[in-house]
Formats: structure tokens, C-alpha cells, sequence
């Protein structure tokens, strides 16, 4: 779906059955939070606005509270009581954005800027909200500060108005909310203390934004 959009890393070996993917190494590449370049917010917002204006579906859909509800019953011991949080859910379930297929995952990793940007990982991609890719990567790569936000709206977005900033603030607790319940699973799993700092991080991020 993303190939002739020339997003990712050329693809050598694909297997669609066992998910076997061998794709080629990009060299001189930075990512996304490592990168120098002073218009590197600029360059994800036209890697993802390239994804989601070619408006490309593929049938298998990201459902986002299915994910989060899946997350947490895998928690039996929560490192944070989260449940008055989801007061978030029914606000989800109202958005009616037209669905394109998603990255979904836009951590600093999956971003890769050089003389060529690259959008790699597909793992989570499927048909979603493309507001939750905004704010996936707005969360993700910890950008808080309103003028970069403003900055990468400019790029992304043809017009901003009033309902897109509820709608994004709406995702913006959700994605923290989903995000702490993931941490909180995989710390009780592996006991990693990286996963515990995700949690704690999207937890405090989680009181600042809460609707």
C-alpha cells in the first residue's frame, strides 16, 4: 500500500504470510530525535501529510479502545489508578473523522531525515484517524511547546480550525492513557525499568491534558 508512496526503506524480501521483511539499510540518516536539522518538525509533518493524503485503506482497521482495553487486562497490579481517565473513551468512540490507512507509531526511531526522509516500521499500520498519527507523534517525540506544535500544523494541516484543536486534544489524552496502560503490561511482564519510566512519564503527561 506504502510502496508506491516511496515513504519506506526500499523492500528486498517481504513475506506476507510470516511477516518476514528484509529491507535494505539507508545510510547518513538521523532520527527523528537526534536529528540537527532546524526544520526537521517541518519534515515529519510532509512525511505524514504524504501518507495520509494519498488516502489509502486496507481494510484492517486500528481500534484504538479495543487496544487500550486489550493493554489493560493484562495489568493486574497498575502502577497508577487510571480508570477516572476514561471518562476519554466515549469521547473517542464520537469522533467520525474519515479513516486512512495509519502509521500509528511514530516514535523518533521510525522517523528518518537525511539528503531523503523515510517513514519505516509498519508494524502497527492500519486504517485509523489520521489525528491520531498527529498526536502520536506530537506525544511521542515529547513537543509541547505550542509554538512547535504551531509548526508543524502549519505543514500538516491545509486549515486549523476550533473543532480540529478539541478533536486533537481529545486524542492527546487518549494516546497518554493508552500508552501508560502499555508501559504498566510490559513492566509487569519484564520487569525492564524503561518500561516503568514510560509509565510514569505518560502518567504525569496524562494529569497535565486530561479533559
Amino acid at each position: 500500500a506504502v510502496r508506491d508512496l516511496k515513504l519506506d526503506a526500499p523492500v528486498v524480501y517481504f513475506h506476507a504470510a510470516d511477516g518476514i521483511k528484509i529491507s535494505s539499510y539507508i545510510e547518513n540518516v538521523w532520527e527523528y530525535c537526534e536529528c540537527p536539522f532546524p526544520d526537521k518538525i517541518e519534515r515529519a509533518a510532509a512525511l505524514m501529510k504524504k501518507l495520509h493524503q494519498a488516502k489509502k485503506r486496507i481494510g484492517e482497521n486500528f481500534d484504538p479502545i479495543q487496544r487500550y482495553q486489550d493493554y489493560k487486562k493484562h495489568v493486574s497490579n497498575s502502577l497508577f489508578p487510571l480508570d477516572a481517565y476514561e471518562i476519554v473513551l466515549p469521547h473517542i468512540r464520537q469522533l467520525s473523522c474519515e479513516h486512512v490507512l495509519c502509521h500509528n507509531d511514530w516514535v523518533s526511531g521510525n522517523i528518518l531525515l537525511g539528503e531523503k526522509d523515510y517513514l519505516i516500521d509498519y508494524e502497527y499500520s492500519a486504517d485509523n484517524d489520521p489525528l491520531f498519527d498527529v498526536m502520536s507523534f506530537l506525544t511521542e517525540n515529547n513537543i509541547d511547546d505550542e509554538k512547535d506544535r504551531q509548526r508543524f500544523y502549519n505543514i500538516y494541516f491545509d486549515t486549523f480550525q476550533t473543532e480540529t484543536a478539541r478533536q486533537l486534544h481529545i486524542w492527546e489524552t487518549f494516546h497518554n492513557l493508552l500508552w501508560c496502560t502499555w508501559a504498566m503490561m510490559m513492566w509487569e511482564q519484564r520487569k525492564d525499568p524503561v518500561y516503568r519510566g514510560i509509565a510514569e512519564d505518560k502518567y504525569k503527561a496524562l494529569k497535565k491534558c486530561c479533559i
